[in-house]
């Protein structure tokens, strides 16, 4: 090979090189630090406070008592939803991203308690004494 050929020869490999850099970061680089479906976890969600205070207690302001307890380790994952509402009693379920379990709950003396967590129905028992109505837990063993 002569000097000419070589020279062109390591220009094209150098040419292919950095293009095929230069197309991976345009590829992957990120948009302004913003992501383009944005996510908020709930905490996040439950932590903002509402411009006006509602009548009656929601789904977010439960969730944001019973938090502390649904989720004793601050898990970034966390996830709770209240599935059932009826006066004074709740039935919801709570995630961690990998895993999670469904909860009961009651309110007595102005706060909300968690009565159960559990991955099973709930112990028939447990449900009467509460005083649970049947349409907030539906079956029980």
């Amino acid at each position: 090979m002569n000097y000419k050929t070589t020279t062109v020869t390591l220009l094209v490999i150098l040419g292919v090189v950095f293009g095929s850099l230069g197309t991976y970061f345009f590829l992957n680089r990120e948009q302004g630090g913003t992501s383009l479906t944005p996510t908020p976890s709930t905490k996040d969600q439950v932590q903002t406070p509402s411009p006006t205070e509602a009548a009656t207690e929601s789904s977010e302001d439960i969730i944001k008592e019973l938090t502390p307890v649904l989720d004793p380790d601050n898990n970034p994952n966390f996830f709770a939803t209240v599935e059932v509402r009826e006066g004074n009693y709740a039935q919801g379920t709570a995630s961690f991203g990998g895993g999670g379990y469904g909860w009961d709950a009651v309110k007595q003396n102005g706060k909300w308690e968690v009565i159960l967590k559990t991955q099973n129905e709930p112990p028939c028992s447990t449900m009467e004494q509460y005083g649970f109505p049947e349409s907030v837990y539906k079956t029980c063993h």
